[in-house]
């Protein structure tokens, strides 16, 4: 009979944060963001607009109205934007 591993506080806590709604954990991503402190005074500091433009994003998504594509998919534009340089 092979040895499994009990999971861990962590696996455990990974399991109920995926179960949580959308709306949820888009909050939670936020929230554990907003904790981490900047590597330096640079990275901390985003434009008006940029935050706007995050907020705006965020907003369709929990609203409904993003048009959401597949990860997979995402990456092979990411991938052909980098290959047309």
């Amino acid at each position: 009979m092979p040895l499994t591993e009990a999971p861990t506080p962590l696996d455990q806590l990974e399991a109920q944060l995926l179960s949580l709604p959308e709306d949820e954990r888009l909050h939670l991503v936020h929230f554990l963001w907003e904790s981490l402190e900047p590597e330096s005074s640079e990275q901390a500091e985003f434009s008006p607009e940029y935050i706007a433009e995050l907020d705006r994003r965020s907003a369709e998504i929990a609203d409904g109205t993003a048009v959401m594509i597949p990860m997979e998919v995402a990456m092979q534009h990411i991938d052909e934007i980098i290959r047309r340089g």
